[in-house]
């Protein structure tokens, strides 16, 4: 599966330009033939005879934040920032809120709301997980899918934006707050102001250079764009208080998944 191949996280430009080139290339092939997209993903993927249960577990809170298992994990990351987001929230939801330790009590304070979070696929498939959270504008109806990584991953571009294209090529999604109906969204990649996503993001487009003289910055650049035709951006702000999600690049092109 593409957005697990073996160089999908590597940094080098080499690598890291390889994986951006073919992702592109398979988007601009699928324009033509419908289908490709999916080769390049889904090659060597299983698919298993079980239903996803859709539904959350309650979060019961964390404890010992300086504990090394408290880490900030992107599962725990979705969940406090939908908790957080989301309202209004059960009592026992804000109870374990107001009792937990972990420090991303953040009030969400920007026009993005948080509908859903860690959502699987309606249909078990092997090494495939669910999408990290459901966004969408409070006043608009339109629903994004996004990938989201902590601010002090690792992760490339790459691998986010292979990931949420992966699923939107196996997934239906049934929202699990309004009463299970079938929604559509659009995929998108969100990542954490001044994490190393943020800073890819601002040398791939051109706002800051490239730290070193690399032969393939042009073709890197090209390919990025072209990718980022088809997903969209988004820019988590926060302070001590509070977060804010912002779209920072529309995608051109609508690739809708139902």
């Amino acid at each position: 599966m593409f957005k697990d191949k073996e160089t999908i996280n590597r940094r080098n430009m080499v690598e890291y330009g390889e994986n951006l080139r073919l992702l592109a290339e398979a988007l601009r092939a699928n324009e033509k033939q419908p289908g490709k997209l999916r080769v390049l993903l889904l090659d060597g993927i299983e698919k298993e005879n079980k239903q996803r249960n859709p539904n959350h577990e309650l979060c019961t809170g964390c404890k010992n934040p300086k504990n090394t298992a408290m880490r900030i994990t992107e599962k725990r990351l979705c969940r406090c920032m939908y908790y957080f987001n989301h309202l209004p929230m059960s009592k026992k939801q804000k109870g374990a809120c107001d009792k937990c330790d972990f420090p991303l009590n953040r009030t969400n304070i920007g026009e993005y709301e948080i509908y859903d979070h860690e959502v699987p696929m309606d249909e078990k498939w092997l090494k495939v997980g669910g999408v990290d959270l459901i966004i969408k504008g409070k006043d608009t109806d339109t629903f994004y899918g996004v990938e989201v990584k902590p601010k002090k991953s690792d992760e490339t571009l790459a691998r986010m934006a292979a990931e949420i294209l992966t699923y939107g090529e196996i997934n239906c999604y049934q929202g699990n707050i309004a009463g299970n109906q079938r929604i559509s969204y659009k995929p998108g990649i969100c990542f954490f102001e001044e994490s190393k996503q943020h800073k890819d993001y601002l040398k791939f487009t051109g706002v800051c250079s490239f730290s070193k003289k690399t032969s393939n910055s042009e073709e890197i650049m090209a390919d990025f764009r072209e990718i980022l035709s088809y997903i969209n951006v988004f820019l988590v702000k926060y302070d001590d208080k509070t977060f804010k999600i912002e779209m920072i690049r529309p995608a051109d092109k609508d690739i809708t998944t139902l």
